[in-house]
């Protein structure tokens, strides 16, 4: 298991990878949802197609590392808004 510390050093580094390959615009949150969503349906094809493992050569955990960094750098884009502290019960409650 990773500590938290390694995890971010995971999303730093794919950061660094995305500053690299990509140009200075900007890119609304819109786009980089469809870029989350993009990622995240070829982690769900690698993950039930064993044709699409053996191809890309890539793991569960490389495409996490890249929806995760994703993220990131929507939140560098636009805001880092933390969560507020939750009502746990309503939250149990409401089966969410």
């Amino acid at each position: 298991m990773a500590t938290r510390e390694e995890v971010y050093e995971a999303f730093n580094s794919e950061r660094d990878y995305q500053e690299d390959l990509w140009d200075e615009a900007p890119r609304t949150t819109d786009e980089f949802a469809l870029y989350v969503n993009e990622y995240a349906a070829r982690l769900q094809s690698h993950c039930t197609d064993p044709r699409v493992r053996e191809r890309t050569g890539e793991t569960e955990l490389d495409f996490f590392r890249k929806v995760g960094a994703l993220c990131v750098a929507a939140m560098e884009q636009h805001g880092a808004p933390k969560r507020r502290s939750p009502d746990y019960a309503g939250v149990m409650e409401q089966n969410l």
